[in-house]
């Protein structure tokens, strides 16, 4: 009896040391310590559909993460505001009470109020998150290329994320549609998230510093995006914009495969890169990815999963004190983002693939395969 209590107290500890270990967003990778800032951007030309009645106009929290002046700044909490929005968190349903009280013990790299480190304009990239998932879950990716140069620019899309502060609100996830009418409403959210992307590369062309201040200078003819799950086909999406150079979807999915939420999807026309955990590809897609020709690549990394790719795996209890499966895989998405944007924002040899981290099997597609 003694020796079983004894080892389910020495196996609790053992998970409550590990796990305490682990709630922390990985150390970036880069030269640059990261700043971290956050804006309400308004766009006074759309009004907000979720809330017809109150004559609202459709507001974006952007989070930025940038290059940094090292010992600068104050130490940023992982969820800003958390006590503001922990509520609405919870009523989204994306996590429970114990996890919200938990985000608050998160250790996070980044600094609020530091110095930009930039003395030249530096390529941008957008972040697009998953469906009721908040773009700040994604610190581990956004920190990791801000710490290599990058500012990258994170959208909170008011009633698609978990729940957003608006100042004078906090805008909670409308919630899944019925699957009877799934097929119209998810590309009707694709949409919406693409005008946001829209209005943020607006702003960025007509006062940068509404968005990242003045003492940061940005590349605006090098402007990239990421998304994961929904934000991916966001990517995908938006990616006929003008205005962006490459684009990444991270495992997103929908009518349209990764290029469309839509179906009958066009080839990609811009450096386009496909990270995802699915091993088979449908001949129909396989030919649209030829088609997109040089700088298409597609990442399978078969032992993740689809919310792997985001921070929240990596914070679960855990019973040893060391990488584990979501570390993994966070550490291949970071390696294959930067590798994509040094390539495609900064005309780095495509051989940037060959030096990626790889603590799990990958498979990398480059095309046209038929080149090859």
């Amino acid at each position: 009896m003694l020796t079983s209590l004894l080892l389910t107290l020495a196996a609790v500890g053992s998970v409550t040391m590990s796990t305490v270990l682990h709630l922390a967003v990985p150390a970036p990778t880069g030269q640059f310590a990261v700043g971290r800032t956050s804006v309400l951007l308004m766009d006074a030309a759309r009004e907000e559909p979720a809330t017809p009645a109150l004559d609202d106009h459709r507001r974006l929290r952007l989070v930025t993460w940038f290059p940094a002046v090292t010992g600068t700044g104050d130490p940023a909490p992982y969820v800003e505001d958390l006590d503001r929005i922990a509520d609405g968190l919870i009523a989204s349903g994306s996590i429970g009470s114990v996890e919200a009280l938990g985000l608050g013990l998160v250790r996070d790299p980044a600094r609020t109020g530091a110095t930009p480190a930039l003395a030249h304009p530096a390529p941008v990239v957008l972040l697009s998150p998953g469906n009721a998932t908040n773009v700040g879950f994604y610190a581990a990716l956004a920190e990791d290329l801000a710490s290599h140069g990058f500012v990258v620019i994170g959208i909170d899309h008011p009633y698609q994320v978990a729940a957003v502060d608006l100042g004078d609100a906090v805008a909670v996830y409308a919630g899944d549609p019925p699957l009877d009418q799934a097929s119209a409403v998810v590309p009707a959210r694709i949409d919406e998230r693409v005008a946001d992307v829209g209005s943020v590369l607006d702003t960025l062309e007509r006062d940068p510093s509404a968005i990242v201040g003045e003492a940061m200078p940005l590349d605006l003819t090098r402007i990239g995006i990421i998304g994961h799950s929904n934000g991916g086909v966001t990517a995908a999406v938006a990616c006929a914009d003008a205005r962006l150079v490459a684009c990444v979807n991270i495992d997103g999915q929908l009518a349209g495969g990764p290029l469309s939420a839509r179906p009958g999807p066009a080839a990609p026309t811009k450096p386009f890169l496909y990270l995802t955990k699915e091993t088979d590809l449908a001949a129909p897609l396989a030919a649209l990815l030829e088609a997109g020709g040089p700088s298409t690549y597609r990442v399978v990394v078969p032992a993740a999963m689809h919310d792997t790719f985001g921070d929240g795996p990596m914070f679960r209890p855990r019973i040893l004190p060391q990488a584990n499966l979501a570390d993994d895989v966070v550490t291949v998405a970071r390696g294959v983002a930067l590798a994509f944007f040094d390539h495609t924002l900064r005309d780095a040899s495509a051989g940037v693939f060959r030096a990626l981290p790889a603590p799990l099997d990958l498979k990398i597609e480059v095309y046209p395969l038929t080149a090859r």
